[in-house]
């Protein structure tokens, strides 16, 4: 690995986290106001080390939902990293095994972009891709804590479960820009309302992920048709 390489990574992720900080820390505070405490949330920010799927699991978990709904949301959420990984394993793989194994777990969305960029121009992409994800787990982990201690500590009168979707809502109206994008999301929110108050044991959820997915993919190709 390669000290310069992996600074420059942790340098050139560094603006991309600004909004990762707030999300962070509702996150955290949505987890301790579902019931978990800090000790809880914390561990299961280490181990599950990926936003929208902590959310989904926390969601779940305090609404007693089956085990196997709580497995599966997640690796419906988390589908996308098969590609990402596919993805950054050309320039990885000479990396020993448990740099490897971190790198998997590590793995983000920001730091898949910055990686696999065209305009990147280093020498060790592997090690830019290590220094990138190290600081985006840090600030993570860092802001998912400070959030969920804040949340043992405020008032329950401040009523402050809305943060987190709010905090959704701002991350996802910048992606409604494609048309694709907005049939997903926009098939994707009206399967929830449809089906997740009437569906069994939180169900809903993963039909309603699964209906967006597919509007989205049909979606695009349609468009695309219309282009060519």
């Amino acid at each position: 690995m390669h000290k310069k390489e992996m600074i420059l990574g942790a340098k050139q992720i560094a603006p991309l986290l600004i909004g990762a900080i707030p999300f962070g820390m509702s996150t955290g505070l949505y987890s301790v106001e579902s019931g978990f405490s800090v000790f809880e949330s914390f561990m299961m920010s280490i181990f599950i080390f990926a936003g929208a799927s902590q959310v989904a699991t926390v969601s779940l978990l305090s609404t007693d939902a089956p085990f196997w709904i709580v497995i599966a949301t997640a690796a419906l959420i988390n589908l996308r990293f098969l590609i990402y990984s596919a993805t950054v394993s050309p320039f990885i793989h000479k990396a020993s095994r448990g740099l490897r194994t971190f790198m998997a777990y590590a793995m983000t969305d920001h730091a898949f972009i910055i990686t696999t960029r065209e305009k990147y121009t280093g020498q060790d992409r592997a090690s830019y891709f290590l220094g990138a994800s190290i600081l985006v787990w840090l600030v993570w982990q860092s802001s998912f804590l400070l959030g969920s201690i804040f949340g043992k500590i405020i008032p329950d009168s401040w009523s402050l479960e809305f943060s987190l979707p709010l905090v959704f809502l701002f991350f996802t109206v910048p992606l409604l820009k494609s048309k694709e994008n907005i049939v997903a999301a926009s098939v994707a929110a009206t399967s929830a309302i449809i089906f997740v108050p009437f569906l069994p044991i939180q169900s809903g959820l993963i039909v309603s992920i699964l209906c967006g997915a597919f509007a989205g993919i049909a979606a695009k190709k349609f468009f695309n048709k219309g282009r060519t």
